[in-house]
């Protein structure tokens, strides 16, 4: 498999977009993104492409998700308001449900859309280490593109603390 990951190449703009609206895997467009509705699976279970990133990666996806949140309820309240001229009385409560409700049945979809977008045009941080399943019993084991066996259960080494302020050490 490392020499395979080399070989991989990243989608194209319109592949990715359409894998990011499936949900699906942002390499090979087979493998389910979501176990539940805001659980994501470690790693494709197709072609082992890892969805996990480091901790703020997917704060993007908020941007995409505001703005779509954004646009249709300004759009929305713009056409209805002015154009049908329906009152403010019915009309904002109705948009801010929609506020309210909207973002997270899209949560899912803005998060696809990003990893997807990201390999699109992120060459290099699409070419990360891929993850194979080593076939471990409580499946929280991987094995990189080397082959090295990984446990994603472990919690990544923490650095040592610093001296409280005011502390000789």
């Amino acid at each position: 498999m490392a020499g395979e990951s080399a070989q991989r190449v990243s989608p194209t703009f319109g592949h990715a977009l359409i894998r990011g609206i499936r949900l699906r895997c942002a390499m090979c467009g087979r493998g389910k993104m979501f176990r539940d509705w805001f659980r994501m699976e470690k790693a494709c279970s197709c072609c082992g492409f890892r969805f996990g990133r480091a901790p703020g990666y997917f704060l993007g996806s908020t941007y995409i998700n505001y703005a779509l949140t954004a646009g249709l309820t300004t759009v929305t309240y713009v056409g209805l308001h002015f154009g049908l001229g329906i009152a403010n009385r019915g009309l904002i409560p109705a948009l801010l449900l929609f506020c309210l409700v909207f973002p997270l049945y899209f949560f899912r979809y803005a998060r696809s859309l990003w990893l997807s977008l990201d390999c699109c045009i992120d060459v290099t941080g699409a070419s990360e280490p891929f993850w194979e399943h080593a076939g471990s019993q409580n499946g929280n084991e991987l094995k990189d593109s080397s082959g090295s066996r990984v446990d994603i259960a472990e919690p990544a080494a923490t650095l040592p603390r610093s001296p409280e302020p005011g502390t000789n050490r």
